[in-house]
């Protein structure tokens, strides 16, 4: 059976991938990627930093690069994949760095099913087997990978919510030993990659990171000292590099605020997340971080998240007045601005929250229901039951919005966030489980959190096997739900809240 990579009948055409050259095998995935339109977008999220840019290796092959449009792409890739795991030893440093690029890249935006877009979807298997051969090649030979390189490698695996331990080690191993050699955007895409996944990073190299990058910010000393222009550029710290790298520092709890505040502060730092080139996207990012290092702070003290709608008074911000109310308002304008579109998932999760409470019996998520209800239960708690919700001045929305009062409660209520997890919130690479969930939903929950909200996920893969049950969905968003108010009780007893 002949696949999209073999030459055409009658013997013409280009010699087998097996047969190709590394570097060729390379530019024709490339090729690939490019020729599908994915190569110079961005990501989706807002946590999402800048793609580095295409590699550029002489031509070779170009019937090759274009004769896999549309679905083959990912036949292409998978191939390529499988050739540089079954003999890494014929790929450098570049060549698997460029594997990478294609396979994220030819998936086109963020999300979907292993972590890819709009674009072609990249088999799961081309990451199983891209993700060591790049791990051992970095581990081997560090000196042969340029920090461009590694971080095209991280950044990738970020994409697609991989996460290999080996691989992302040798990264930060890479990047401390050679600090002065890396530029800001490719910090950046690695702190931003191992925040996605979860990797263990060291909290030294977050911080001394993002004192480089501040450093760069709006010095043009970083930008003449470059010998290129493209030197020059990755020299430089972008609005979106700064503010992924304090994304990426908090959401692996690395971060400081009182360092986030002196880099907030600084006069680059000012300038850079300020000035006309910062746009809302970098400013929603800095609007997390400073409320997350403001909630750890505040868990840290005791003084936690509030029961009431809105940050509580315990937690400042770590932002000066000025920036604070932009990132503010660029947060809020970003979830106005995105369409709340209701998966399954969260319908099927809505209806069994309404029978768990008692509203409508069986069937009544088959109905149009009203915005809002609430039923009694027996005392001496009441859960009032709303479908999405703005919470937290408008700068958080919640998938299920579940009020719990009552004497026994006391004051303020309890709200309980349920949030419908789709295969999106979980990494690819692992079972889905509590472990493995993405950072920017571990983010998620913080920040609701840090908003007087009790988050309580509704993983799909939990979900799946209750088979469709109406009653035993039921049961478990009860169950759910009076876990999350025997927490609260036990919370307060002890002053947490």
């Amino acid at each position: 059976m002949s696949s999209a990579l073999d030459p055409p009948p009658g013997g013409g055409g280009d010699p087998p991938l097996t047969s190709w050259p590394a570097r060729a095998v390379a530019n024709a995935v490339w090729g690939a990627a490019c020729a599908v339109g994915a190569g110079a977008g961005g990501g989706g999220g807002s946590a999402t930093p800048q793609p580095p840019p295409p590699p550029s290796p002489p031509p070779s092959f170009p019937a090759a690069a274009a004769a896999a449009p549309g679905g083959r792409v990912p036949d292409l890739i998978a191939a390529a994949a499988a050739r540089a795991a079954a003999a890494p030893s014929d790929f450098g440093a570049q060549e698997l760095a460029t594997l990478f690029w294609a396979a994220a890249a030819a998936a086109g935006g963020e999300g979907g099913e292993g972590g890819v877009g709009n674009g072609c979807p990249t088999p799961p298997a081309v990451w199983a087997a891209l993700a060591p051969a790049g791990a051992a090649s970095l581990a081997a030979s560090p000196a042969s990978w340029s920090p461009q390189a590694v971080s095209m490698a991280a950044w990738a695996l970020g994409r697609a919510r991989w996460r290999d331990e080996v691989l992302f080690a040798a990264a930060a191993a890479h990047a401390a030993s050679r600090l002065g050699e890396w530029g800001p955007q490719a910090l950046a895409n690695l702190a931003w990659a191992a925040a996605t996944v979860g990797a263990p990073w060291p909290a030294g190299l977050v911080e001394a990171a993002l004192l480089k990058a501040a450093a760069c910010a709006g010095n043009e000393r970083c930008r003449s000292a470059a010998s290129t222009a493209p030197a020059a550029a990755a020299a430089a710290t972008t609005p979106q590099a700064l503010a992924n790298l304090m994304w990426a520092g908090a959401t692996l709890g690395a971060l400081r605020p009182s360092l986030l505040a002196s880099v907030a502060a600084s006069p680059g730092g000012r300038a850079t997340l300020l000035g006309p080139g910062c746009d809302g996207r970098a400013l929603d990012q800095v609007w997390q971080a400073d409320r997350l290092c403001a909630w750890a702070a505040g868990e840290a003290a005791g003084s936690g998240g509030g029961g009431g709608d809105g940050p509580p008074p315990s937690l400042p911000s770590c932002l000066p007045p000025d920036l604070a109310a932009a990132a503010a308002a660029a947060r809020a304008a970003a979830v106005a601005a995105t369409p709340f579109h209701a998966s399954g998932l969260h319908n099927a999760v809505l209806a069994a929250a309404r029978r768990a409470v008692g509203e409508g019996g069986e069937g009544a998520g088959d109905a149009a229901p009203p915005s809002s209800s609430t039923t009694p239960t027996p005392p001496p708690v009441r859960l009032t039951v709303t479908p999405e919700a703005l919470v937290g001045g408008s700068t958080l929305r919640v998938d299920v919005a579940v009020v719990a009062e009552g004497a026994s409660l006391g004051a303020p209520p309890l709200r309980i966030a349920l949030e419908a997890d789709g295969p999106a919130h979980f990494l690819a690479s692992h079972a889905p489980g509590p472990g493995t969930r993405t950072g920017g939903t571990a983010n998620r929950d913080a920040l609701l959190s840090a908003a007087g909200w009790a988050a309580v996920p509704v993983p799909y893969a939990a979900w799946d096997a209750l088979g469709g049950d109406p009653a035993a969905e039921a049961a478990y968003v009860r169950s759910l739900l009076d876990g999350a108010v025997v927490e609260w009780k036990a919370r307060q007893k002890k002053g947490e809240c």
